[in-house]
């Protein structure tokens, strides 16, 4: 694996890009929360615990890659 060096406005960048896609799946995941709560048939129950673990799996994900850059 190669390893390419930022300087720290690229470095700086890439955190705040990050940053935003954190939150932006935090947010995501109250609004399917909202949305399993409000949820009537076993389909939409379905659907949004399948998207939870997805989203689930993409915070990890994006905190994995932040500690990286810290």
């Amino acid at each position: 694996m190669a390893f390419k060096f930022l300087s720290k406005q690229e470095e700086t960048s890439e955190r705040t890009k990050l940053i935003q896609s954190i939150n932006q799946v935090k947010s995501e995941l109250k609004q399917n929360e909202a949305l399993f709560n409000l949820s009537l048939s076993s389909d939409m129950i379905d659907f949004a615990i399948h998207k939870d673990i997805a989203l689930k799996a993409q915070y990890n994900y994006l905190l994995k890659k932040y500690k990286e850059h810290t």
